[in-house]
């Protein structure tokens, strides 16, 4: 790991949440959560530093992902020795494990920081709706400004969280366990990394679900919207035939809703090949967690 990397996560153990165990309390469910509640000031130094550690550690996985799909072309070719790529892979892939744990410790922890953020906004917003401050006098200036401050806390780990599409993580989660399928290679680390792939697949898998769903009902939308638009397509050859419509209303009317239907036969296609891909691309995952090809 480079030695960024290092003096990041020294850093972060100094100035997060979850490496403070005095103020943390453990549930009966083994996880920690704080005891205490942080300023916004204290609160806003935090998530700073966990933003930064979070995107360097995910362009560090988007750099050795691409490096092992690269690694994998040149096997596959024939122009690295069988000896180099497992050297290289072994590499590669323990520097990704060290990234995943990190990442994904930071992503809970942002996620939970993301959460008190908003109980602390609602409970500034109420002191404000409370005293119905309409002018801000100096030394309620604090007072004031807290939501508006735990709001921007909370778009900007939004905005860090966003930024890893579904797609990518499944991408990264695919390639690992390729790499590491059947124990190969072998040892604590990569077991560990597995683990963390396991875990964060069925994370996935549950937020893909929902997802999947809401999907499903676009298309059943698009296939009614479709079937309506066919109909209305033959009233209207019916009527021109008749001579309800003139050739150049005819014409109009028909060049309009055949773009409508172009469109909506389009995304249901479009809808139709991302959930296949989505469903093979976890399906996969599962398969390679369990060491198959």
């Amino acid at each position: 790991m480079p030695d960024l990397f290092k003096l990041r996560s020294k850093k972060r153990k100094e100035n997060s949440f979850s490496n403070h165990p005095e103020i943390f309390n453990e549930t009966s469910r083994g996880r920690l959560f704080p005891s205490r509640e942080f300023s916004l000031k204290e609160t806003e130094s935090i998530v700073k530093d966990e933003l930064d550690i979070f995107k360097a550690h995910m362009k560090e996985i988007k750099e050795t992902s691409l490096m092992l799909k690269e690694l994998e072309r040149m096997h596959r070719s024939g122009e690295v020795a069988e000896n180099i790529y497992n050297a290289i892979k072994a590499e590669l892939t323990e520097r990704m494990t060290t990234s995943f744990e990190e990442f994904f410790k930071l992503k809970e922890s942002l996620e939970l920081i993301k959460a008190r953020a908003k109980i602390a906004y609602v409970k500034e917003k109420a002191k404000i709706d409370e005293q119905n401050l309409v002018t801000v006098p100096t030394e309620e200036i604090y007072i004031y400004s807290a939501p508006y401050g735990w709001e921007k806390i909370i778009s900007n780990i939004d905005q860090a969280l966003s930024s890893l599409t579904i797609e990518e993580e499944i991408s990264f989660l695919e390639r690992y366990l390729s790499f590491t399928k059947e124990g190969n290679p072998s040892g604590e680390t990569f077991r560990t990394g597995r683990e963390l792939c396991r875990k964060r697949l069925e994370s996935i898998q549950e937020s893909w679900n929902l997802t999947r769903r809401e999907k499903i009902e676009r298309l059943i939308a698009l296939e009614r919207e479709v079937s309506q638009l066919k109909e209305k397509i033959k009233e209207t050859e019916v009527r021109f035939a008749i001579g309800y419509y003139d050739e150049a209303s005819f014409e109009t009317q028909m060049s309009s809703l055949k773009a409508d239907l172009q469109r909506a036969e389009g995304e249901i296609s479009d809808l139709r090949k991302y959930i296949d891909e989505m469903d093979r691309r976890l399906f996969r995952c599962s398969e390679l967690l369990k060491g198959k090809s």
